[in-house]
C-alpha cells in the first residue's frame, strides 16, 4: 500500500490520536477509513432517491396550469 506524508497541526495530531484510540485502530488506518467514508459520501443518505415516487397519495397531484389570461402583458413587465 502505498505511503503519504502530511503537515497537520498539533490540534488535528491529537485529535487524530484520541479518535484512532478510541476506534481501536491506528492513525494510519483511522485516517484512511475517513477518506473512504468521504469519497463513498455523495451527499444523500442511502436509499434517498429511492423515495421518489414512493409516495402513494391521492391528494398530491400536479396542480393545472394557471390560464394564460393570468399573466401580465409583457409591456408591463418593463415599465
Amino acid at each position: 500500500m502505498p505511503q503519504l506524508s502530511l503537515y497537520i497541526s498539533d490540534e488535528n495530531l491529537e485529535t487524530l490520536r484520541i479518535r484512532s484510540a478510541e476506534e481501536g485502530v491506528s492513525m494510519s488506518k483511522y485516517a484512511n477509513s475517513l477518506i473512504a467514508q468521504d469519497a463513498s459520501n455523495n451527499g444523500w443518505p442511502a436509499g434517498f432517491w429511492n423515495l421518489y415516487g414512493a409516495l402513494d397519495d391521492d391528494s398530491f397531484v400536479i396542480p393545472p396550469d394557471p390560464p394564460a389570461t393570468d399573466d401580465a402583458a409583457f409591456e408591463q413587465l418593463f415599465a
